[in-house]
């Protein structure tokens, strides 16, 4: 069944597809009008870098290997992240801009775009929430390691060409550790590559939906790249994430945790624990006024 939408102006274009809301949905294809749209210009990416809050542009050295495990991008520390995103392509970077819907004049542009995913899935945005973007500028022939998000993935190439590698965990227990550790402030790169590898060559004009436990890598060829995330989690993924990181400090404990999933009753308790656990610690690290 074509999923995609009738309506005048539409910008991304659905063929067959599955979304379950799990932790596992299967990747797919789909086209976008996007890589015209002023949004996404160069320029315009570079002055919304300057609007966000400095901690939300993170960049990494663009020659990275497939697998690194230690792969973590780090915080933009010079005058003004606008240089960072003009001068990508001299400096050798991967520069990444999150939360770009705290910017006013991208925050309804967002909402638009998931809006018309929402239709073409049959799902209600309420039942999922607002979606976060993501910008990504690349240099030429720049790597990102394989990593985890935990997130659904609606992922739209723009400008330049992409190959993006998907994969899955060898086993559950890889899954835990690489889940457990994102958890618990690491970054979520894994270190060795997933199994069942599929590489989706990508162009301005085409994008790719990935699921929350899906591992991946991105390489971008010959060329500047520009690309755009928006993801969004679920009640579901919400509460295994609590489950994943009370599991990783029992783990530290000596423990054999059970991954989330199996038992809605542990699931439960062990999600109340880590909201009762945060809610104490925000009481505590108060500062008296």
């Amino acid at each position: 069944m074509d999923r995609s939408t009738d309506r005048a102006g539409r910008r991304m274009e659905f063929g067959p597809f599955t979304w379950t809301g799990g932790e596992h949905s299967p990747a797919f294809r789909f086209g976008h009008a996007l890589a015209d749209d002023p949004m996404l210009e160069l320029e315009a990416i570079a002055m919304l870098a300057d609007r966000l809050r400095p901690d939300l542009i993170e960049t990494a050295a663009s020659d990275r290997g497939r697998v690194e495990a230690g792969f973590r991008p780090v915080a933009w520390s010079g005058p003004r992240a606008s240089s960072a995103v003009r001068e990508v392509a001299e400096r050798r970077l991967w520069v990444a801009i999150s939360l770009i819907e705290e910017d006013p004049l991208y925050r309804g542009w967002i909402g638009e775009l998931f809006g018309e995913f929402c239709a073409a899935a049959g799902i209600a945005a309420a039942a999922v929430g607002q979606p976060e973007g993501y910008l990504f500028v690349s240099a030429a022939n720049t790597t990102v390691p394989f990593h985890v998000d935990h997130e659904n993935n609606l992922f739209f190439q723009v400008r330049g060409r992409k190959q993006f590698t998907v994969g899955y965990f060898a086993d559950e227990a890889r899954k835990s550790t690489a889940f457990e550790g994102m958890y618990s402030h690491e970054y979520g790169a894994v270190d060795r590559e997933p199994v069942g590898l599929v590489t989706h060559d990508l162009q301005p004009g085409s994008g790719l939906f990935i699921g929350p436990d899906c591992v991946h890598s991105v390489a971008t060829e010959g060329e500047l790249s520009i690309s755009l995330s928006l993801v969004w989690g679920t009640p579901v993924l919400r509460r295994y994430a609590k489950v994943y990181a009370v599991n990783h400090h029992l783990r530290r404990l000596g423990l054999d945790p059970r991954a989330p999933g199996r038992s809605t009753v542990i699931d439960g308790s062990k999600a109340a624990a880590a909201t009762a656990w945060r809610g104490l610690r925000s009481l505590t690290e108060r500062r008296p006024r």
